[in-house]
């Protein structure tokens, strides 16, 4: 016996369901360009907006509504007035600008110098404290006139002269 399938065909309930409130339509074919307005329109329409309000005419106005030339004249003259503040405002924010950026130059590249002088003293830093921390050989010359070996563990002063000895020779050096 085959097998009765339980999928596809007419379904109860399947399907778009009816609006409550049907309304006629109209297929309408427009120019490609009209179809962004007529699909504002549209949208609005079903946002709630009254019929009249959809399209906004603005060549409706009558000869009694327009403007007197005088006041034209004035607003106009106010314009070039705020239009010049306006240039003149740009220029001076301009020349801040410019000179934020130099000033902001100017204290990067003496940044940069601080560093490059902190590093070169920390180096002179650490070759002063090498240089003061290194075994010297002493400075007397022995009878042969060979200078001595050994290490200089004194100092010794004379005549304003600072001379780094060994023990033997610190006594030597005391008789002169």
């Amino acid at each position: 016996m085959a097998k009765k399938l339980v999928w596809g065909g007419k379904r109860s309930g399947a399907g778009r369901k009816k609006s409550e409130q049907p309304q006629k339509t109209v297929v309408v074919r427009v120019d490609e360009a009209l179809l962004p307005v007529i699909k504002e329109i549209k949208s609005q329409y079903k946002a709630g907006c009254s019929i009249d309000n959809l399209i906004n005419v603005t060549n409706n106005q009558s000869t009694e509504q327009q403007a007197d030339p005088i006041l034209i004249e004035g607003l106009q003259e106010k314009i070039r007035a705020l239009e010049a503040t306006l240039a003149s405002q740009q220029e001076t924010n301009l020349n801040l600008v410019y000179e934020r950026d130099r000033e902001h130059l100017e204290a990067m590249q003496a940044q940069g110098n601080i560093t490059a002088l902190k590093a070169r003293n920390q180096a002179l830093m650490r070759d002063y404290d090498e240089l003061l921390h290194r075994e010297h050989n002493c400075m007397a010359i022995k009878a042969n006139g060979t200078r001595c070996t050994r290490t200089a563990t004194l100092d010794q002063h004379k005549d304003g002269i600072v001379i780094r000895v060994c023990v033997q020779h610190a006594k030597i050096a005391k008789k002169y």
